[in-house]
This record gives C-alpha cells, structure tokens and sequence, in this order.
C-alpha cells in the first residue's frame, strides 16, 4: 500500500504526535498501526449525510413546495429520494428534478441532456424558474411534469436504464400502497454512494414492530451483470471494504433520519412512530431481476466467491443472501430470501428442473 512519505496532513501530524508508531495512507482513508497492530481507521471521505431541514419538509408538506410533493404522492412512476440539503425526484430510475435547499427559496434543475433537440419541450423547460421562493414559481414546475416525463421517455428509448428502473419499482412498492404494509422491507434510500462504494440499495428489515435491521441491497438486471468487473465477487469485496473500514452505527444512525424524514412527507407507509435499528449485522441482498434459471452462471458466480480469500471474514461482518421475486411481483418478503447455502439447494432444484425438461 502507498505510503505517505513524510507529507503529513493537519490529521495526520496530530495522529503522530499521540505516539502512533506508523501511519498508512490509503485511498480510502488512514489505517493507524501501533507495534504492528492496526487500532483505528479515520477515513479521509468526502461524504455529506443525507437529510434535509425541517423547514424543507414542511415547505414540501404545506408551503411553497406542496405542489410538488403532491404530484408525487399522486403518481406512482415518481420517487423522491434525500441528498444532502437537497431531493432528487426520480422518473424511470432517471433524475427528473433536483430541488435544492438555498438561504433564500430552493434551485430548480432538470438535466438538459434528457433533450437531444432543440423543440418546443426544451424551450419551455429552460424558461422556468430556476430560483424558487414562491408558490406560484413551484406549481409551475408542477405543472410541467407531464412534458418532462414525456421527454425522458423518449431519452430511455435509446438510452436505457434497466437496472436503475427496477430499483425505483422496488423502492415504491415496499414503501407505499397497500402491499407496502405486508413486505417485511422499507427502501431507505436508493444509490447510496461514500467514496467509491455505491449500494443500489439500502433497506430496513422488519424483525419485529419497531425493530429494523439493515439490509445492503445489490441489484442485477439480466445474468450479464453477474460476472466480470461490477459483478457478484467486486460488489461483495466493496461491501467487504466498506464494513471494515466504517462504522455500521453511523450508517444505519443516517438511514434512521432518512426514513423519520420520509414518513414526515408521507413517502412510507406504516413506519412506527419510534423506531430503531438492532445491533446486529447487516444483510447483504442480491436481488436478481431477470435471471435465466436454467443458467449456470449464477452458481458459477456464487462458487468463485466462497474461494475469495476476503469472503470468510466478509461473512463475519454481513449475511449474504439471495432475493428470489414473489410471484413476478417486486415485494421483498422474508420467505423469498434466502442464505447462500439455502439458496445453493433452492437453485440446485430449479437447474435439476431444467434439466429434466431438456429430456
């Protein structure tokens, strides 16, 4: 690993003069080594915790911003998910709109690039108010979402977006609607990213009412995604070096406030009014869309990575588990996830099933 080679920061300097014998500069933060043992990691991140203001909330609840929120509570194709001081609202797995938190009203922004041509839409999106402080202004954003969803449309005919799609189709039905109150998941946020490890998902398992555990969710659209670079071994070894070198308790502390959030703007069904997440290891999902079952790929997969050196000590951190759809449907129910070892024997079941139909 690279060394720092005298050129110490602030940190660093006051590291050093507590006594510690060695420090190791890594990419994603420094390891402490004091007589050969390693005693913390202070990790050199640039992440910003997710959550908005309580003015924000209720400006989206009852003020400036209530058309907005509406909108979405009136159209199941829309999500928002919070930033840090800011939301993005979600079309298709794509960012229809960032409203950004300002000391005088909000910003506005729509990505431009959903418009390949110059044309009526482009102009009358580019006409709207990017600064936001009245209601008025908010509305006419409102008002525009039907030509925006229109646009991304027709951006998602050649620029797909499978995977990122099914994962907004995830988080809203175990979120909201009537069969959000029978899965045993909430979707806390979507595309959580801190330096260069993203989860596509972050979840809350229901262990009993008012008592979560966090899930770190995975997804994979179509048995190409499983191998190779972004595949099950890399994504498993980046969950492997974040949960080695970050508190699991600063995590779920921000998914807690992300999801007291999302039931203040009413975009959870069915969360306890007092809540908290168990001290007990996370989950670690795969949720497989459009997997071929009688593929070899998958166990293909699955057998590299139990001959990973990192994955017996990756297991000690997380449980790796194996979502299977209920029934073509998107709720994240217990009984369809499985160990990895349960799932070797389900998946071995399903290939033998194959297998007799070829005769």
């Amino acid at each position: 690993m690279p060394k720092n080679n005298g050129n110490y920061s602030e940190e660093e300097k006051r590291l050093l003069s507590e006594s510690y014998s060695k420090i190791d500069v890594y990419r994603d933060g420094i390891r402490i080594i004091k007589d050969g043992e390693k005693v913390d990691y202070k990790i050199n991140s640039s992440h910003k915790i997710r959550e908005i203001s309580k003015n924000f909330q209720e400006d989206l609840n009852s003020g400036i911003l209530s058309s907005i929120l509406t909108n979405v509570h009136l159209d199941n194709n829309l999500t928002i998910e919070i930033r840090h001081n800011y939301i993005n609202i979600y079309y298709r797995g794509g960012n229809m709109l960032r409203i950004r938190d300002k000391k005088t009203g909000y910003s506005f922004e729509f990505d431009l690039r959903y418009i390949k041509e110059e044309n009526d839409a482009k102009i009358m999106i580019s006409n709207l108010p990017t600064h936001v402080s009245l209601h008025e202004d908010a509305k006419a954003w409102s008002n525009m979402i039907p030509t925006i969803k229109a646009v991304m449309d027709t951006y998602f005919v050649s620029h797909k977006k499978a995977e990122r799609e099914f994962q907004q189709l995830v988080a809203r039905e175990n979120n909201i609607g009537g069969i959000a109150k029978k899965t045993d998941y909430f979707i806390c946020d979507v595309e959580y990213q801190i330096d260069d490890t993203r989860f596509d998902l972050i979840a809350a398992k229901c262990m009993s009412r008012g008592e979560y555990r966090l899930a770190l969710i995975e997804m994979k659209y179509a048995d190409s995604a499983l191998g190779g670079k972004s595949g099950i071994v890399d994504h498993v070894y980046k969950a492997y070096r974040y949960l080695s070198n970050n508190n699991i308790n600063d995590l779920k502390k921000e998914m807690h406030g992300i999801l007291e959030i999302k039931r203040e703007l009413k975009l959870v069904d069915d969360l306890p009014t007092k809540f908290e997440f168990l001290k007990v290891k996370p989950e670690f999902i795969f949720l497989l869309a459009n997997h071929k079952p009688a593929s070899n790929s998958l166990d293909s997969e699955l057998n590299k990575l139990q001959k990973e050196s990192f994955y017996i000590n990756f297991c000690i951190m997380a449980d790796l588990k194996i979502a299977m759809a209920s029934f073509f449907g998107y709720g994240l129910f217990n009984d369809c996830i499985y160990t990895h070892d349960e799932f070797k024997e389900v998946n071995k079941t399903l290939l033998d099933i194959a297998d007799r139909r070829k005769n």
